[in-house]
């Protein structure tokens, strides 16, 4: 509890100090909620300074959160783990992280957290070349919750959040390649569809791409 608010005093190295003893006395004592919650908090703060180390921490949270089946500690690791994934150049691992944190949610019920995981989605199945898929994800993610941000600011990163950024990008480059008028209408038919539905879409989305299939040609075009 001490180490996350030294972060946000801008004391990094207190931070990851106290979070490393938390790592030792939760590996210690042998407790997998515990070892959950210190490893992913740790692992957390090193996605920037320290990827490698941050995925091998995220990857030990994943484990004892499954092993034991804490719900929370699962979900927030396997979002946090997506994304490392992706900004490590794993794109695989990424697709495969975000299809179980979809799913996770899904058969949990929550509905907020569900439409949050969109947010990574729509990252890695633009990078994939999924981008109908993605521009469906985009009109169903809680586009709300993001911080406002102006065009200087995202062009010049001040302010914006790293996985945010990556979204915006991501974004950009969909309606780019699919035109404006195609991504509006994918945007809206995404943002009438139901937590199955979009269950569902990241499911044959994700069988697609791990399958090879290429780009958009087999991933089931939305109809004009």
């Amino acid at each position: 509890m001490v180490g996350l608010p030294l972060t946000w005093g801008g004391r990094l190295p207190e931070a990851l100090a106290h979070l490393d003893d938390a790592v030792a006395i939760a590996r210690r004592l042998g407790n997998p909620t515990a070892i959950t919650y210190a490893t992913m908090s740790a692992g957390m703060l090193r996605v920037d300074p320290q990827p490698a180390q941050a995925l091998e921490l995220l990857d030990e949270a994943l484990d004892r959160a499954s092993s034991v089946g804490n719900q929370l500690g699962l979900g927030l690791a396997l979002q946090a783990s997506a994304d490392l994934h992706f900004t490590q150049g794993d794109l695989d691992g990424a697709i495969r992280l975000i299809a179980r944190a979809v799913e996770h949610y899904g058969n949990l019920g929550d509905r907020g957290w569900l439409r949050t995981q969109l947010f990574t989605a729509v990252v890695v199945f633009a990078a994939a070349g999924a981008d109908e898929p993605a521009a469906l994800m985009y009109g169903a993610a809680p586009i709300d919750v993001l911080v406002p941000v102006t065009d200087e600011d995202q062009g010049v990163g001040r302010g914006v959040p790293p996985q945010q950024r990556r979204f915006l990008e991501a974004v950009a480059n969909l309606r780019a390649r699919l035109g404006e008028e195609r991504f509006v209408a994918l945007a809206d038919r995404g943002g009438h569809m139901n937590d199955d539905e979009l269950v569902d879409l990241v499911r044959q989305t994700v069988s697609a791409l791990l399958a090879g299939a290429p780009g958009d040609d087999h991933l089931g075009h939305a109809p004009s």
